[in-house]
């Protein structure tokens, strides 16, 4: 072996030796953190090699995210002003979050993945004085290395986006952002929905779909109180209202849903409320999820304000004069809305993707089944044949672009015809058996999107096509009938059945794989599955309407907290939720 061999075998010998043995960064751990200086500045950082410390945060945006080799940083605010961290130059998909205090005490301020394509910014309003530890890493992946970075800070007057034309632009479909309205101010002619300190952010829909999209603030301080407004327009003179909400459910927060058209922009304005603190908020965005359940939402004084109930309004259709009577969740606000015939079958859904339910009714005629629909945002109608005379319908997501598709499952031949609203094309799909119960719902281990699923009686197991392959699960008896709900909160729909033999609810809990029963109702009783609880912790509760008396039983799932509503009259239909269709 010749000279130049031996010191070839060497030279790779030892780079993989040292690689494999490379120290972490110096600032690896939180008690190192690099400390940065003045109000602006850059540095230079790798996540190469550096690993996360035992009971570290997740720093995930989501629960279920984990940011991987974490580096840290420490930076005292010389100002009470605005601050902004952006990661750039980093060839990897990068997640930065922003904290103060100690370990193990330390406190979330904000936390960001994807701004603009992977590099992650966070805004926050800075208190002079306070030390902020900022911790940049790997998005989610445990086995990428990441790489070099470079970390920019600058403290100015002014939050960065104040003025429209400075908006971020938001190019993914599903994300978050930090934004503060400390040192905002109102822009000439700027559309004031709040107290005019207003960020703006630009989003773009580059699908070729329509597609509706939710924007939420959350994690606002206690005595933070956003507003969310959406426009299109060229200049901020110019804008036109398309959606606009102060207060959701559940605090001072705020949630906007609207269809973004194919190739088109929308201005997203985060302003805060008249009154209200200046500091720092979340900015999410996704596509929207539809609920089975009616949610009507309403509709305010000012262009475009909508408030939305986020919970199950118990609803019944009557079909002696086609008029559904409903108890606003939010206020328990009683309204009546004439929409339907006495043959109808009601199937409410948000088919328009403006996140709150349609009016909706199937009618049967001429050997036909007509679909009758009324968008509850613009509040046209819409008339559609879609199905024969004698097919179930069976309305749901199943493209998850955020809107109901039209769609029916025909008993004689067991086909499943779905007309996507994404694309206006058709599914045609041959599933089930005689006997067959279809089902609504977006099971675990299949794509996002209502599924094409059944329930059999004969032998109580559940059938659902995941896009490839049928999954079947035996859950269930003969007589059962199937309530399928997100009882567990996981954004999955669970395997669920109601035995009239007993009175007793039987759920598989998709997020555990753990069997919950609960005795609630009697034989006779229609379940009404839903999220009744204004949400306050987002899962569906058990529900039945009796029809022997016309009242509501409510065991909802926030402290298993009883409620009983009498609603309704002899011969009216429960539409509360969809389960209704699946009995």
């Amino acid at each position: 072996m010749n000279f130049l061999k031996l010191s070839a075998i060497f030279l790779i010998f030892f780079i993989g030796f040292y690689t494999a043995s490379a120290a972490p960064p110096a600032n690896d751990n939180l008690a190192n953190a690099a400390t940065l200086g003045g109000a602006a500045g850059i540095v230079n950082g790798t996540t190469v090699e550096a690993t996360r410390e035992n009971g570290e945060e997740s720093h995930g945006v989501l629960n279920s995210d984990t940011v991987y080799r974490t580096v840290w940083y420490q930076w005292t605010a010389p100002a009470t002003k605005p601050v902004r961290f952006e990661v750039t130059i980093a060839n990897f998909d990068a997640a930065m979050a922003v904290y103060t205090g100690s370990a193990p005490a330390l406190a979330l301020v904000t936390r960001n993945n994807d701004t603009e394509t992977s590099h992650p910014i966070v805004e926050i309003a800075a208190q002079s004085g306070v030390t902020y530890r900022i911790v940049v890493g790997v998005s989610n992946d445990a086995n990428a290395a990441g790489g070099p970075f470079d970390l920019h800070w600058t403290q100015t007057d002014r939050p960065s986006n104040d003025d429209l034309a400075d908006a971020p632009i938001l190019l993914t479909l599903a994300g978050s952002v930090a934004a503060t309205t400390l040192g905002a101010t109102p822009q000439a002619s700027e559309p004031v929905f709040g107290s005019g300190r207003t960020v703006w952010y630009k989003f773009f829909n580059g699908s070729e779909d329509d597609i509706s999209m939710t924007f939420r603030t959350t994690r606002s301080g206690p005595l933070v109180d956003t507003t969310l407004g959406v426009y299109t327009g060229a200049a901020v003179g110019a804008l036109t209202p398309v959606v606009r909400n102060n207060d959701a459910p559940g605090g001072y927060k705020s949630r906007v849903t609207f269809l973004a058209h194919s190739s088109s922009a929308y201005w997203i304005a985060v302003d805060a409320a008249p009154g209200a603190a200046d500091a720092d908020v979340l900015l999410d965005w996704a596509v929207t999820k539809t609920v089975p359940y009616t949610d009507f939402g309403s509709t305010m004084s000012a262009p475009g304000e909508v408030y939305y109930d986020e919970a199950a309004d118990i609803t019944v259709f009557r079909p002696s004069n086609g008029v559904w009577y409903s108890l606003d969740s939010s206020d328990n606000s009683f309204r009546a809305f004439q929409f339907g015939m006495s043959s109808d079958t009601p199937v409410p859904a948000d088919y328009d993707g403006d996140g709150r339910t349609d009016y909706a009714v199937t009618r049967d005629a001429g050997g036909l089944k007509t679909w009758y629909l009324r968008n509850s945002f613009d509040g046209g109608f819409r008339i559609v044949q879609w199905g024969l005379a004698g097919d179930k319908p069976v309305p749901g997501d199943y493209d998850a672009d955020g809107r109901a598709d039209l769609a029916v499952f025909r008993p004689s031949t067991n086909v499943w015809y779905i007309w996507r609203s994404s694309d206006n094309q058709f599914t045609i799909k041959l599933f089930g058996l005689a006997g067959d119960i279809p089902v609504l719902g977006d099971f675990k281990g299949t794509p996002a999107g209502a599924d094409i699923a059944v329930f059999r009686p004969s032998n109580g197991t559940w059938y659902i096509f995941d896009g490839t392959n049928t999954i079947f699960a035996p859950f269930g008896a003969s007589g059962d009938k199937p309530v399928p709900a997100d009882y567990d909160f996981d954004g999955r729909t669970d395997l669920a059945v109601f035995r009239p033999g007993n009175n007793t609810w039987y759920v598989l809990q998709s997020e555990t794989n753990e069997v919950q029963s609960v005795t609630w109702g009697l034989a006779g009783d229609v379940p009404m599955t839903g999220d009744y609880d204004n949400n306050t912790n987002d899962r569906d509760d058990f529900v039945v309407y009796r029809p022997a008396d016309n009242v509501w039983y409510l065991l909802r799932s926030e402290g298993n907290v009883v409620d009983f509503v009498k609603f309704g009259a002899p011969g009216d239909i429960p539409v509360s939720s969809l389960a209704g269709l699946m009995q």
